[in-house]
């Protein structure tokens, strides 16, 4: 994963969320949302950003697993609409 937000969170102090979406069918969607991941207390902040990118796929890992054909990225999200 890349540690872009990980590092921005520890830079700045933002919170850190995880957030997982999948289909219930044609017209409906779950969207779940982690708790805070909060930076540990690593020596340096690139130590700290590597271990929170660390919790933050730990987080995804069993949501990815149980719903592997909802993890797709770059895909149109709404009929008709193009990036």
């Amino acid at each position: 994963m890349p540690p872009g937000p990980a590092h921005l969170a520890v830079l700045t102090g933002a919170a850190l969320i995880g957030v997982a979406c999948s289909y219930l069918g044609p017209d409906r969607m779950r969207i779940e949302f982690s708790e805070i991941l909060e930076p540990g207390e690593e020596a340096t902040s690139r130590e700290r950003a590597a271990a929170l990118t660390g919790r933050l796929a730990d987080w995804f890992s069993p949501r990815i697993r149980a719903r592997v054909e909802d993890w797709h990225m770059f895909q149109p999200f709404f009929a008709g609409v193009r990036a």
